[in-house]
């Protein structure tokens, strides 16, 4: 208690010195006090114009997007690629942990949770962790920004935020940056977005531009010819409920669960063709369509055209009217420069 008190009076009497001094000399303290000030406004053009600080936490978050339509073990061999070349940029003896997620979850919670824009099988999330003596994450993230793409051509890729803060700060975007084009006219958005994407990547500090959503989804276009069907005893709702039952399953359809007397749980119970059966167009042209009434199931080829077509990959809307989104990300400068 006596040391305390005797920094704490060495600190008051060099106070009432000061003090002293300067009532003792106001001119000159008055003068040098608003010169102080005056200089200090040199520093303004070197303040930061970010929400909140940014902070080094050692985290890196890549959202990697190949040709919409891949399929997944096709993005998975192409992330483990992907993953060689960042071990080149950073040593292995910096990186703590790196995983991938890759696809869709199977559960919708698990959709909710996630804000990195992952809209199908194509899509594929690295998360790195770096050790506690590495460099500035951030040169890091410049030198890979440079590298992936040359390396992988046709693949997309974004940086996103990894800590919390930053990613609160988005309110659960991908991106700090959010355009949204809204529209009645889906290829009129997309087109005005394609133009707009075009004169936002020109823009001194944005990296990472990109458009959210692809209307260049592989897809086949089933058209049920109405008379041909009726003629064997089928409706369009008999050939949509078969087509549900054997390519995605009959949970949709025909829910059907079973009860473990051993333990009380219940468990989902679903039919599915599987999918190395139906591997061609021949093969979905040849898919029985059944339904009550009828002894011999009719082929879907004989009853419907199919062919080949491209649809949305994911549908966005704002207020009933599709929307299409232009994400970004600054880079070397602060998000209100």
């Amino acid at each position: 208690q006596r040391a305390f008190e005797k920094r704490f009076e060495r600190v008051r009497d060099v106070y009432h010195g000061l003090l002293h001094m300067a009532l003792g000399h106001r001119k000159i303290f008055v003068v040098s006090f608003l010169g102080f000030v005056g200089v200090s406004f040199l520093l303004v053009p070197f303040l930061g114009r970010n929400f909140f600080p940014s902070v080094d936490t050692g985290q890196i978050l890549i959202h990697v997007r190949t040709q919409v339509g891949t399929r997944v073990e096709e993005t998975a061999n192409k992330l483990a690629d992907i993953q060689k070349v960042i071990r080149q940029v950073i040593p292995s003896d910096k990186i703590e942990t790196m995983a991938d997620n890759i696809g869709m979850p199977i559960s919708g919670i698990n959709l909710t949770y996630n804000n990195t824009g992952v809209i199908g099988p194509q899509d594929g999330d690295i998360q790195i962790k770096l050790k506690e003596d590495h460099k500035p994450t951030e040169e890091y993230i410049r030198e890979l920004r440079e590298k992936l793409p040359h390396e992988f051509p046709g693949v997309s890729f974004a940086f996103l935020p990894a800590d919390i803060v930053s990613q609160i700060l988005n309110f659960g975007s991908p991106a700090p940056i959010d355009i949204q084009v809204r529209g009645a006219n889906t290829a009129g958005n997309f087109k005005y977005a394609g133009d707009l994407l075009r004169r936002i990547k020109l823009i001194p500090g944005v990296a990472d531009a990109r458009i959210q959503q692809s209307p260049n989804n592989p897809s086949f276009e089933v058209n049920v010819d109405r008379t041909r069907a009726q003629y064997v005893g089928l409706t369009a709702r008999d050939v949509t409920n078969s087509m549900v039952v054997n390519l995605a399953g009959s949970s949709q359809v025909a829910p059907t669960f079973f009860l473990d007397p051993n333990n009380g749980v219940s468990y989902s119970i679903v039919m599915q063709t599987p999918q190395y059966q139906i591997d061609s167009l021949n093969k979905l042209e040849a898919l029985p369509i059944s339904s009550a009434g009828i002894a011999t199931a009719p082929m879907l080829g004989g009853i419907a055209d199919i062919k080949r077509s491209s649809s949305s990959a994911v549908v966005s809307q704002y207020d009933i009217q599709t929307m299409v989104q232009i994400f970004a990300t600054p880079q070397g400068r602060d998000l209100g420069a």
